[in-house]
């Protein structure tokens, strides 16, 4: 049975420095990676729009990262991969960067260069009939942090999501659902979370705290136009007045939600349109 494989720095291993400053002070980024893997022929969905992603968080951060040294890691990751036996059809590539390895503190020393940590494994859930039956959601009570400097990126602190996850352990809740600390609504532990109402699709605004998605990203740039629905980044504290809400992730997918906590949801049919749009989009199997 295939468990997973890792590379660090281009070599296949599962070891890595103590010194390293993402163990040390969550002094990295992350990204978490759809791949469909039939016949030994991986396709690695949306790619390079989380590269994008990535060389834009380390523009931010400041991070030393060489992108083809990174792009050929993922090439010989999955070189290594055709030799396993057993590996299931979908896998999830995690891409971690790490500032590096130091032993100065939190001051980062001169001619420090990125490590980058790749990670394959099976895909922990099957999202078929989520997608078709929905999932329920809850509030959380612990409150995202605001810090606009590093609003929307997928650093590694998840301190925050952490501590909101272990807020409960129904298996009927799939997601539970952060605000900030004025109280509007903000994202998943996981997920994106989108509205639908009278006026089309809305989803929070993220400039203050929470990641912007690929899938939400997505979403809004790409499907919600497929369908012609007009799209509203925006905040609120409710979604009482909601018709439909689903919520997203680049494993995901688009995922409809038919409880958030006391309130019941019917799957719509914009969700379901964005659902099928998706699904276009990823049969074309090219990148947008």
């Amino acid at each position: 049975m295939f468990k997973g494989l890792s590379s660090v720095n281009g070599d296949i291993t599962d070891k890595i420095s103590i010194d390293d400053r993402g163990l040390a002070f969550g002094d990295g980024l992350f990204e978490t990676i759809l791949v469909d893997y039939q016949d030994q022929s991986p396709h690695i969905y949306f790619l390079q729009r989380h590269l994008a992603r990535l060389q834009q968080g380390c523009f931010t951060l400041g991070f030393a990262l060489d992108f083809t040294e990174l792009e050929n890691d993922i090439y010989h990751l999955f070189a290594a991969l055709n030799q396993s036996k057993n590996v299931p059809k979908q896998l999830r590539l995690k891409i971690i960067i790490s500032r590096g390895s130091s032993t100065s503190g939190y001051r980062v020393p001169n001619g420090t260069v990125a490590n980058r940590i790749l990670l394959l494994s099976p895909l922990a859930v099957s999202t078929d009939m989520m997608a078709k039956e929905g999932v329920k959601l809850r509030s959380c009570q612990w409150a995202l942090a605001s810090q606009p400097q590093l609003a929307g990126l997928k650093h590694l602190n998840r301190l925050d999501q952490v501590m909101a996850r272990r807020e409960w352990s129904d298996p009927d809740i799939f997601e539970g659902i952060l605000s900030d600390n004025q109280g509007h609504l903000i994202e998943g532990t996981f997920t994106n979370l989108f509205v639908v109402d009278e006026k089309g699709i809305r989803t929070p605004d993220l400039s203050a705290c929470g990641v912007k998605g690929i899938m939400r990203q997505l979403v809004i740039e790409k499907l919600a136009k497929t369908v012609n629905v007009p799209v509203r980044e925006t905040a609120f504290s409710t979604i009482m007045d909601a018709e439909e809400l689903f919520i997203t992730n680049s494993l995901i997918g688009v995922i409809p939600v038919i409880a958030f906590d006391q309130k019941l949801f019917s799957i719509g049919k914009i969700t379901k349109r964005l659902q099928i749009a998706l699904q276009n989009l990823r049969e074309l199997r090219h990148e947008i």
